[in-house]
Protein backbone atom coordinates (compact mmCIF):
# COMPACT_ATOMS: atom_id res chain seq x y z
CA UNK A 1 0.00 0.00 0.00
CA UNK A 2 1.65 3.24 -0.73
CA UNK A 3 0.76 6.91 0.77
CA UNK A 4 -1.59 9.00 -1.81
CA UNK A 5 0.15 12.74 -0.80
CA UNK A 6 -2.17 15.11 0.68
CA UNK A 7 -1.20 18.20 1.08
CA UNK A 8 -2.69 21.75 -0.65
CA UNK A 9 -0.38 21.89 -3.61
CA UNK A 10 -2.04 20.41 -6.32
CA UNK A 11 1.00 18.77 -8.23
CA UNK A 12 -0.54 17.41 -11.60
CA UNK A 13 1.98 17.66 -14.67
CA UNK A 14 0.50 17.19 -18.26
CA UNK A 15 2.45 15.89 -21.27
CA UNK A 16 2.59 16.33 -24.98
CA UNK A 17 4.59 13.81 -27.05
CA UNK A 18 6.22 14.86 -30.52
CA UNK A 19 4.43 12.88 -32.95
CA UNK A 20 6.05 10.84 -35.55
CA UNK A 21 6.74 13.27 -38.30
CA UNK A 22 9.41 14.45 -35.75
CA UNK A 23 11.26 11.36 -34.86
CA UNK A 24 9.93 8.25 -34.74
CA UNK A 25 7.02 6.69 -31.79
CA UNK A 26 14.42 1.38 24.68
CA UNK A 27 16.91 2.27 22.84
CA UNK A 28 15.96 4.03 19.42
CA UNK A 29 15.41 0.80 16.96
CA UNK A 30 17.63 -0.02 13.94
CA UNK A 31 17.11 1.49 10.56
CA UNK A 32 16.80 -1.38 9.18
CA UNK A 33 14.09 -2.30 11.65
CA UNK A 34 12.25 0.52 9.65
CA UNK A 35 9.17 -0.80 7.84
CA UNK A 36 9.71 0.63 4.38
CA UNK A 37 5.84 0.33 3.34
CA UNK A 38 3.20 3.02 3.43
CA UNK A 39 -0.73 2.86 3.57
CA UNK A 40 -3.34 4.75 2.14
CA UNK A 41 -6.54 3.33 2.42
CA UNK A 42 -7.12 -0.28 3.47
CA UNK A 43 -8.33 -1.65 -0.34
CA UNK A 44 -5.33 -0.31 -1.83
CA UNK A 45 -2.05 -2.38 -1.95
CA UNK A 46 0.77 -1.61 -3.98
CA UNK A 47 3.96 -2.63 -1.53
CA UNK A 48 7.47 -3.01 -1.20
CA UNK A 49 9.59 -6.51 -1.93
CA UNK A 50 12.76 -6.63 0.33
CA UNK A 51 12.24 -9.51 2.83
CA UNK A 52 15.54 -11.45 2.14
CA UNK A 53 14.62 -15.15 1.00
CA UNK A 54 17.20 -16.32 3.79
CA UNK A 55 15.09 -14.46 6.41
CA UNK A 56 11.90 -15.68 5.00
CA UNK A 57 13.36 -19.37 5.39
CA UNK A 58 15.72 -19.22 8.15
CA UNK A 59 14.42 -16.99 11.03
CA UNK A 60 13.76 -17.18 14.42
CA UNK A 61 9.92 -16.88 14.28
CA UNK A 62 8.50 -18.78 11.54
CA UNK A 63 11.37 -21.30 11.27
CA UNK A 64 11.11 -22.49 15.40
CA UNK A 65 8.17 -24.40 16.29
CA UNK A 66 7.50 -23.25 19.63
CA UNK A 67 7.37 -19.38 17.94
CA UNK A 68 5.20 -20.95 15.05
CA UNK A 69 2.81 -22.07 17.48
CA UNK A 70 2.58 -19.61 19.72
CA UNK A 71 2.06 -17.12 16.81
CA UNK A 72 -1.09 -19.21 15.62
CA UNK A 73 -2.54 -19.15 18.73
CA UNK A 74 -2.07 -15.82 19.88
CA UNK A 75 -2.75 -11.76 20.06
CA UNK A 76 0.25 -10.17 18.37
CA UNK A 77 0.07 -7.91 21.13
CA UNK A 78 -0.27 -10.71 23.36
CA UNK A 79 3.08 -11.93 22.34
CA UNK A 80 5.10 -8.98 21.74
CA UNK A 81 3.68 -6.36 24.39
CA UNK A 82 4.29 -9.11 27.41
CA UNK A 83 7.36 -9.44 29.28
CA UNK A 84 5.61 -11.09 32.12
CA UNK A 85 4.77 -14.55 30.81
CA UNK A 86 7.12 -17.34 29.50
CA UNK A 87 5.53 -17.17 26.12
CA UNK A 88 6.83 -13.21 25.98
CA UNK A 89 9.66 -13.54 26.93
CA UNK A 90 10.78 -16.42 24.78
CA UNK A 91 9.93 -14.30 22.03
CA UNK A 92 11.74 -11.58 23.17
CA UNK A 93 15.00 -14.02 22.87
CA UNK A 94 13.82 -14.85 19.50
CA UNK A 95 13.95 -11.52 18.80
CA UNK A 96 17.67 -11.17 19.09
CA UNK A 97 17.95 -13.32 15.79
CA UNK A 98 18.33 -10.45 13.11
CA UNK A 99 15.78 -12.69 10.53
CA UNK A 100 13.01 -12.90 13.45
CA UNK A 101 13.22 -8.96 13.34
CA UNK A 102 13.25 -8.31 9.61
CA UNK A 103 10.44 -11.41 9.30
CA UNK A 104 8.23 -10.25 11.72
CA UNK A 105 8.76 -6.38 9.83
CA UNK A 106 6.69 -7.81 6.55
CA UNK A 107 4.28 -9.84 9.02
CA UNK A 108 2.74 -6.89 11.01
CA UNK A 109 3.13 -4.75 7.30
CA UNK A 110 0.76 -7.43 5.74
CA UNK A 111 -1.38 -8.47 8.65
CA UNK A 112 -1.92 -4.81 10.03
CA UNK A 113 -3.86 -1.78 9.05
CA UNK A 114 -2.12 1.70 8.01
CA UNK A 115 -3.65 2.70 11.61
CA UNK A 116 -2.26 -0.16 13.51
CA UNK A 117 1.52 -0.82 15.22
CA UNK A 118 3.07 -3.34 17.06
CA UNK A 119 5.47 -2.33 19.57
CA UNK A 120 8.29 -4.85 20.36
CA UNK A 121 11.27 -5.17 22.03
CA UNK A 122 14.15 -8.06 22.58
CA UNK A 123 15.43 -9.82 25.81
CA UNK A 124 19.23 -8.63 23.23
CA UNK A 125 18.36 -4.88 23.61
CA UNK A 126 16.66 -4.14 20.81
CA UNK A 127 13.28 -2.65 20.60
CA UNK A 128 11.12 -0.33 18.10
CA UNK A 129 7.42 -0.11 16.31
CA UNK A 130 6.66 -1.58 13.13
CA UNK A 131 4.32 -0.12 11.51
CA UNK A 132 1.09 -1.66 9.69
CA UNK A 133 0.29 -1.17 6.23
CA UNK A 134 -2.16 -3.82 3.77
CA UNK A 135 -4.79 -4.73 6.77
CA UNK A 136 -4.91 -8.38 5.38
CA UNK A 137 -5.66 -10.10 9.23
CA UNK A 138 -6.15 -6.43 11.86
CA UNK A 139 -7.55 -8.22 14.34
CA UNK A 140 -4.65 -10.77 14.16
CA UNK A 141 -2.84 -7.41 16.73
CA UNK A 142 -6.08 -8.54 19.55
CA UNK A 143 -7.15 -12.11 18.62
CA UNK A 144 -5.79 -14.96 17.41
CA UNK A 145 -5.75 -14.88 13.91
CA UNK A 146 -8.40 -17.41 11.74
CA UNK A 147 -6.99 -20.02 9.22
CA UNK A 148 -8.09 -17.33 6.67
CA UNK A 149 -6.41 -14.86 7.77
CA UNK A 150 -2.97 -16.80 8.34
CA UNK A 151 -3.09 -18.27 4.90
CA UNK A 152 -3.78 -14.64 3.32
CA UNK A 153 -0.94 -12.59 5.35
CA UNK A 154 1.53 -16.08 4.37
CA UNK A 155 0.68 -15.31 0.63
CA UNK A 156 1.63 -11.53 1.04
CA UNK A 157 4.42 -12.69 3.41
CA UNK A 158 6.17 -14.99 0.20
CA UNK A 159 5.36 -12.42 -2.18
CA UNK A 160 7.47 -9.94 -0.78
CA UNK A 161 10.53 -12.14 -0.58
CA UNK A 162 13.40 -12.00 -3.20
CA UNK A 163 17.12 -13.19 -3.17
CA UNK A 164 18.63 -10.22 -5.13
CA UNK A 165 18.97 -7.96 -1.93
CA UNK A 166 16.89 -4.85 -3.81
CA UNK A 167 13.83 -3.18 -2.73
CA UNK A 168 11.40 -3.76 -5.55
CA UNK A 169 7.97 -2.60 -5.96
CA UNK A 170 5.09 -4.84 -6.45
CA UNK A 171 1.55 -4.96 -7.04
CA UNK A 172 -0.66 -6.83 -5.68
CA UNK A 173 -3.90 -8.01 -7.06
CA UNK A 174 -6.40 -10.77 -5.06
CA UNK A 175 -9.37 -10.03 -2.44
CA UNK A 176 -9.83 -9.11 1.11
CA UNK A 177 -11.53 -11.77 3.25
CA UNK A 178 -14.50 -9.63 3.34
CA UNK A 179 -14.44 -10.34 -0.39
CA UNK A 180 -13.61 -6.73 -1.87
CA UNK A 181 -11.00 -6.11 -4.09
CA UNK A 182 -7.67 -4.83 -3.64
CA UNK A 183 -8.22 -1.64 -5.60
CA UNK A 184 -5.63 -0.30 -7.97
CA UNK A 185 -4.34 3.32 -7.58
CA UNK A 186 -5.27 5.85 -10.30
CA UNK A 187 -2.08 7.68 -10.36
CA UNK A 188 1.08 5.97 -7.81
CA UNK A 189 3.84 8.29 -7.09
CA UNK A 190 7.02 7.73 -8.31
CA UNK A 191 9.37 5.19 -5.77
CA UNK A 192 11.03 6.96 -3.68
CA UNK A 193 14.29 4.44 -3.07
CA UNK A 194 16.69 3.46 -5.40
CA UNK A 195 16.13 0.18 -7.00
CA UNK A 196 20.03 -0.39 -8.28
CA UNK A 197 21.51 -0.47 -4.74
CA UNK A 198 21.19 -3.04 -1.97
CA UNK A 199 17.92 -2.45 0.33
CA UNK A 200 18.72 0.30 2.83
CA UNK A 201 14.83 1.70 3.16
CA UNK A 202 16.75 5.05 2.35
CA UNK A 203 15.43 7.34 -0.04
CA UNK A 204 17.13 8.63 -2.94
CA UNK A 205 19.29 11.51 -1.79
CA UNK A 206 17.57 14.30 -4.45
CA UNK A 207 13.79 13.79 -1.77
CA UNK A 208 15.75 14.44 1.49
CA UNK A 209 15.67 18.44 2.60
CA UNK A 210 17.95 20.43 1.98
CA UNK A 211 20.13 21.18 4.83
CA UNK A 212 20.98 25.22 3.22
CA UNK A 213 19.45 27.46 1.37
CA UNK A 214 20.17 25.55 -2.03
CA UNK A 215 18.74 27.27 -5.70
CA UNK A 216 18.90 25.39 -9.10
CA UNK A 217 17.56 22.52 -11.00
CA UNK A 218 21.22 20.43 -10.42
CA UNK A 219 20.78 20.31 -6.66
CA UNK A 220 20.24 17.01 -4.78
CA UNK A 221 18.22 17.95 -1.99
CA UNK A 222 14.31 19.26 -1.81
CA UNK A 223 12.80 17.55 -4.57
CA UNK A 224 8.85 16.37 -4.43
CA UNK A 225 7.97 13.40 -6.04
CA UNK A 226 5.13 13.30 -8.79
CA UNK A 227 3.80 10.54 -11.57
CA UNK A 228 4.67 7.54 -13.81
CA UNK A 229 4.27 8.31 -16.90
CA UNK A 230 4.90 5.82 -20.19
CA UNK A 231 6.01 5.87 -23.82
CA UNK A 232 7.33 4.25 -27.00
CA UNK A 233 10.87 4.05 -27.00
CA UNK A 234 13.36 6.20 -28.47
CA UNK A 235 9.85 8.56 -29.35
CA UNK A 236 10.33 12.23 -27.99
CA UNK A 237 8.34 13.17 -25.09
CA UNK A 238 7.53 16.97 -24.11
CA UNK A 239 5.92 18.25 -20.94
CA UNK A 240 6.03 21.42 -18.85
CA UNK A 241 4.52 23.02 -16.31
CA UNK A 242 3.05 26.50 -17.87
CA UNK A 243 5.53 26.83 -20.67
CA UNK A 244 6.15 26.50 -24.32
CA UNK A 245 6.69 23.00 -25.21
CA UNK A 246 10.65 22.96 -26.84
CA UNK A 247 10.73 20.89 -29.80
CA UNK A 248 13.84 18.00 -30.65
CA UNK A 249 16.38 20.68 -30.89
CA UNK A 250 14.85 22.79 -27.96
CA UNK A 251 13.46 25.59 -29.63
CA UNK A 252 10.60 27.21 -27.67
CA UNK A 253 8.09 26.58 -30.64
CA UNK A 254 5.28 24.18 -29.46
CA UNK A 255 2.26 25.20 -27.39
CA UNK A 256 2.18 26.46 -24.11
CA UNK A 257 1.78 23.13 -22.00
CA UNK A 258 -0.13 23.85 -18.74
CA UNK A 259 -0.15 26.51 -15.96
CA UNK A 260 2.58 27.64 -13.40
CA UNK A 261 1.18 29.85 -10.55
CA UNK A 262 3.29 31.43 -7.69
CA UNK A 263 7.11 30.76 -7.77
CA UNK A 264 9.48 29.45 -10.23
CA UNK A 265 9.61 25.64 -10.69
CA UNK A 266 12.04 23.33 -11.84
CA UNK A 267 11.42 19.79 -13.22
CA UNK A 268 13.52 16.58 -13.37
CA UNK A 269 12.55 13.35 -15.85
CA UNK A 270 14.31 10.14 -14.63
CA UNK A 271 13.74 6.71 -16.07
CA UNK A 272 11.71 3.53 -15.28
CA UNK A 273 9.58 4.35 -12.08
CA UNK A 274 11.70 5.39 -9.27
CA UNK A 275 13.15 8.57 -9.11
CA UNK A 276 17.04 9.90 -9.45
CA UNK A 277 19.30 12.38 -8.72
CA UNK A 278 21.01 15.09 -11.41
CA UNK A 279 22.91 12.57 -13.91
CA UNK A 280 22.33 9.66 -11.66
CA UNK A 281 21.91 6.31 -13.61
CA UNK A 282 18.21 7.02 -14.35
CA UNK A 283 18.45 10.53 -15.14
CA UNK A 284 16.94 11.86 -18.42
CA UNK A 285 16.38 15.31 -18.50
CA UNK A 286 15.58 18.79 -16.84
CA UNK A 287 14.39 21.83 -16.94
CA UNK A 288 15.07 25.40 -14.45
CA UNK A 289 13.12 27.27 -17.53
CA UNK A 290 14.52 28.05 -21.03
CA UNK A 291 10.95 28.96 -22.94
CA UNK A 292 9.02 31.59 -22.26
CA UNK A 293 7.95 32.31 -19.12
CA UNK A 294 10.91 31.44 -17.97
CA UNK A 295 9.94 30.84 -14.47
CA UNK A 296 7.79 27.78 -15.94
CA UNK A 297 9.62 24.57 -17.00
CA UNK A 298 9.53 22.38 -19.74
CA UNK A 299 11.44 19.89 -21.10
CA UNK A 300 11.48 17.50 -24.24
CA UNK A 301 13.76 14.22 -23.81
CA UNK A 302 13.90 10.85 -26.04
CA UNK A 303 11.96 8.14 -24.37
CA UNK A 304 13.92 5.42 -22.51
CA UNK A 305 14.24 1.83 -23.55
CA UNK A 306 12.06 0.54 -20.78
CA UNK A 307 8.88 2.61 -21.87
CA UNK A 308 8.36 4.28 -18.59
CA UNK A 309 9.68 7.65 -16.98
CA UNK A 310 8.87 9.50 -14.21
CA UNK A 311 8.78 13.29 -13.14
CA UNK A 312 10.29 15.13 -10.00
CA UNK A 313 9.72 18.63 -9.00
CA UNK A 314 11.05 21.45 -6.39
CA UNK A 315 10.75 25.11 -6.43
CA UNK A 316 13.96 26.76 -7.94
CA UNK A 317 14.87 27.94 -4.57
CA UNK A 318 14.86 25.53 -1.53
CA UNK A 319 13.20 27.99 0.84
CA UNK A 320 10.30 28.63 -1.37
CA UNK A 321 7.50 26.17 -1.16
CA UNK A 322 5.51 25.26 -4.49
CA UNK A 323 2.24 26.77 -5.73
CA UNK A 324 -0.20 25.60 -8.11
CA UNK A 325 1.09 23.17 -11.26
CA UNK A 326 -1.64 22.15 -14.12
CA UNK A 327 -0.79 21.02 -17.12
CA UNK A 328 -2.90 19.83 -20.16
CA UNK A 329 -2.37 17.44 -22.56
CA UNK A 330 -0.92 18.15 -26.06
CA UNK A 331 -3.64 17.20 -27.99
CA UNK A 332 -1.35 15.99 -30.98
CA UNK A 333 0.64 13.45 -28.29
CA UNK A 334 0.10 9.84 -29.65
CA UNK A 335 2.95 7.89 -28.14
CA UNK A 336 2.59 8.61 -24.51
CA UNK A 337 0.59 9.48 -21.74
CA UNK A 338 1.33 10.95 -18.15
CA UNK A 339 0.28 10.18 -15.26
CA UNK A 340 -0.55 6.67 -15.79
CA UNK A 341 -2.22 4.19 -13.02
CA UNK A 342 -0.86 1.14 -11.45
CA UNK A 343 -2.67 -1.49 -13.97
CA UNK A 344 -0.84 0.46 -16.40
CA UNK A 345 2.85 0.99 -14.69
CA UNK A 346 2.77 -3.02 -13.48
CA UNK A 347 1.61 -5.15 -16.60
CA UNK A 348 3.97 -8.07 -16.12
CA UNK A 349 1.82 -10.66 -14.37
CA UNK A 350 4.39 -12.49 -12.25
CA UNK A 351 2.40 -15.31 -11.04
CA UNK A 352 0.54 -16.05 -7.16
CA UNK A 353 1.73 -17.09 -3.82
CA UNK A 354 -0.57 -18.87 -1.46
CA UNK A 355 -0.86 -21.35 1.27
CA UNK A 356 0.42 -21.42 5.46
CA UNK A 357 3.55 -20.40 7.03
CA UNK A 358 1.71 -21.08 10.41
CA UNK A 359 1.61 -25.13 10.75
CA UNK A 360 3.66 -27.84 12.30
CA UNK A 361 6.24 -29.89 10.24
CA UNK A 362 8.88 -27.18 8.96
CA UNK A 363 11.73 -29.20 7.85
CA UNK A 364 14.28 -26.84 9.36
CA UNK A 365 14.26 -25.40 13.48
CA UNK A 366 16.26 -22.26 14.76
CA UNK A 367 16.74 -22.03 17.65
CA UNK A 368 18.33 -18.79 19.15
CA UNK A 369 20.85 -19.13 22.28
CA UNK A 370 19.98 -16.62 24.57
CA UNK A 371 23.37 -13.60 25.31
CA UNK A 372 25.12 -13.97 28.13
CA UNK A 373 25.27 -10.66 28.42
CA UNK A 374 21.49 -9.82 27.89
CA UNK A 375 23.09 -7.09 25.50
CA UNK A 376 23.57 -7.42 21.01
CA UNK A 377 22.08 -10.51 18.86
CA UNK A 378 22.11 -14.36 20.62
CA UNK A 379 23.28 -16.66 18.22
CA UNK A 380 21.16 -19.44 16.47
CA UNK A 381 21.39 -22.98 15.88
CA UNK A 382 19.75 -23.99 12.78
CA UNK A 383 19.03 -27.84 12.01
CA UNK A 384 19.02 -28.99 8.41
CA UNK A 385 20.45 -25.29 6.95
CA UNK A 386 21.26 -26.95 3.70
CA UNK A 387 18.00 -28.92 2.57
CA UNK A 388 16.59 -30.12 -0.42
CA UNK A 389 12.84 -28.22 -1.86
CA UNK A 390 11.21 -25.77 0.73
CA UNK A 391 11.38 -25.46 4.33
CA UNK A 392 7.44 -24.53 4.79
CA UNK A 393 5.36 -28.16 3.75
CA UNK A 394 2.03 -25.97 3.09
CA UNK A 395 3.77 -22.88 1.05
CA UNK A 396 3.35 -22.81 -2.91
CA UNK A 397 4.21 -20.59 -5.68
CA UNK A 398 2.62 -20.99 -9.66
CA UNK A 399 4.15 -19.03 -12.07
CA UNK A 400 2.47 -17.31 -15.56
CA UNK A 401 2.42 -18.78 -18.43
CA UNK A 402 4.14 -16.10 -20.02
CA UNK A 403 8.03 -16.96 -18.56
CA UNK A 404 9.83 -18.66 -21.24
CA UNK A 405 11.49 -20.97 -18.68
CA UNK A 406 8.74 -20.69 -16.03
CA UNK A 407 10.12 -23.41 -13.52
CA UNK A 408 13.22 -22.06 -13.58
CA UNK A 409 11.87 -18.14 -13.15
CA UNK A 410 10.46 -19.57 -10.43
CA UNK A 411 13.07 -21.22 -8.39
CA UNK A 412 14.86 -17.84 -8.51
CA UNK A 413 11.87 -16.26 -6.52
CA UNK A 414 11.42 -18.69 -3.93
CA UNK A 415 14.54 -19.96 -2.85
CA UNK A 416 17.68 -19.17 -1.16
CA UNK A 417 20.30 -21.40 -3.16
CA UNK A 418 18.40 -21.53 -6.72
CA UNK A 419 20.86 -23.27 -8.73
CA UNK A 420 20.55 -26.57 -6.10
CA UNK A 421 16.39 -25.74 -5.85
CA UNK A 422 17.59 -25.59 -1.84
CA UNK A 423 16.43 -23.83 0.94
CA UNK A 424 13.13 -22.51 -0.60
CA UNK A 425 9.93 -20.66 0.68
CA UNK A 426 7.63 -22.70 -1.06
CA UNK A 427 7.22 -25.74 -3.54
CA UNK A 428 7.02 -24.87 -7.27
CA UNK A 429 3.86 -25.82 -8.74
CA UNK A 430 4.32 -25.32 -12.40
CA UNK A 431 1.45 -23.23 -14.31
CA UNK A 432 -1.24 -21.21 -12.87
CA UNK A 433 -2.62 -22.00 -15.76
CA UNK A 434 -2.01 -25.99 -16.15
CA UNK A 435 -5.60 -27.78 -16.93
CA UNK A 436 -5.00 -30.19 -14.04
CA UNK A 437 -2.88 -28.25 -11.08
CA UNK A 438 -3.26 -24.89 -11.96
CA UNK A 439 -5.42 -22.65 -10.96
CA UNK A 440 -9.75 -22.51 -11.29
CA UNK A 441 -9.56 -18.87 -11.85
CA UNK A 442 -7.44 -16.27 -14.10
CA UNK A 443 -9.58 -13.13 -13.68
CA UNK A 444 -11.10 -13.76 -10.20
CA UNK A 445 -14.08 -11.41 -9.14
CA UNK A 446 -15.54 -9.16 -7.54
CA UNK A 447 -13.09 -6.80 -10.29
CA UNK A 448 -12.91 -7.57 -13.71
CA UNK A 449 -9.96 -7.10 -15.85
CA UNK A 450 -6.94 -6.99 -12.88
CA UNK A 451 -6.11 -10.20 -13.88
CA UNK A 452 -5.68 -12.04 -10.10
CA UNK A 453 -5.65 -16.07 -10.04
CA UNK A 454 -7.72 -17.63 -7.44
CA UNK A 455 -8.94 -21.37 -6.13
CA UNK A 456 -5.30 -22.38 -6.67
CA UNK A 457 -4.25 -25.93 -6.55
CA UNK A 458 -0.98 -27.31 -4.47
CA UNK A 459 0.53 -30.79 -6.04
CA UNK A 460 -1.77 -33.14 -3.70
CA UNK A 461 -4.45 -30.89 -5.72
CA UNK A 462 -6.06 -29.15 -2.78
CA UNK A 463 -7.46 -25.75 -3.51
CA UNK A 464 -6.51 -23.06 -1.94
CA UNK A 465 -8.84 -19.45 -1.44
CA UNK A 466 -6.60 -16.88 -0.46
CA UNK A 467 -3.70 -16.45 -2.96
CA UNK A 468 -1.89 -13.27 -3.86
CA UNK A 469 -1.34 -12.19 -7.45
CA UNK A 470 2.01 -10.30 -8.02
CA UNK A 471 2.35 -7.84 -11.14
CA UNK A 472 5.60 -6.28 -11.56
CA UNK A 473 7.00 -2.81 -13.55
CA UNK A 474 9.83 -4.72 -15.20
CA UNK A 475 10.57 -8.62 -16.23
CA UNK A 476 13.86 -8.49 -14.67
CA UNK A 477 12.96 -6.84 -11.39
CA UNK A 478 13.78 -9.75 -9.43
CA UNK A 479 15.90 -11.99 -11.20
CA UNK A 480 19.93 -11.64 -9.99
CA UNK A 481 21.97 -9.23 -12.43
CA UNK A 482 23.36 -11.78 -15.62
CA UNK A 483 20.28 -14.07 -15.39
CA UNK A 484 17.80 -12.05 -18.43
CA UNK A 485 17.35 -15.26 -19.61
CA UNK A 486 15.07 -16.00 -16.73
CA UNK A 487 13.55 -12.88 -17.87
CA UNK A 488 12.01 -13.02 -21.54
CA UNK A 489 8.49 -13.91 -22.47
CA UNK A 490 6.40 -15.05 -24.39
CA UNK A 491 4.39 -12.09 -23.98
CA UNK A 492 3.60 -8.92 -21.58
Amino acid sequence: MTVRSQSRLLRTLALGALGFTLLGGCEPYPVDDAEPMRASQESDIKIANSLSTAALVFNGISTNAQANLLMRTNALSTLFNNTSTADGNFIRNQLTDPNARQFMKYLVGCALSSSQTLPWQSSGGHSGVWMGGAGLCTQWRDIPPSAACMRQVSACILARNNAVNRRVELSVRGAHLDGTAFSLEEAPLLVEYDPDVPTTDMPIQSFNACATPTVGGERDCGWIKDRIGTCTPNSWVRLGAGSMAQDTSGLCTGPVLGKNKDIRAVLRVCSGIAGCDDEGPRFVAKSTGVCSPVQNPSVSFQCPASGYFNVMMAPWNSTESLGLLYVGEDSTAQNAAYPVSEAQAFRIREGAFYGNLFTRGVAAEVTVIPSKTGRGDGAREITHSLMSGSVYPQMYVCHDPGWVQGAAYATHRVCAIPDMGANCAAKLVGSCQAPTTGCGTFDAPPVTGDGDYDDCKDPDLTTWSEPVTVYLNGPCDLMPAGQVNLCKRHFP
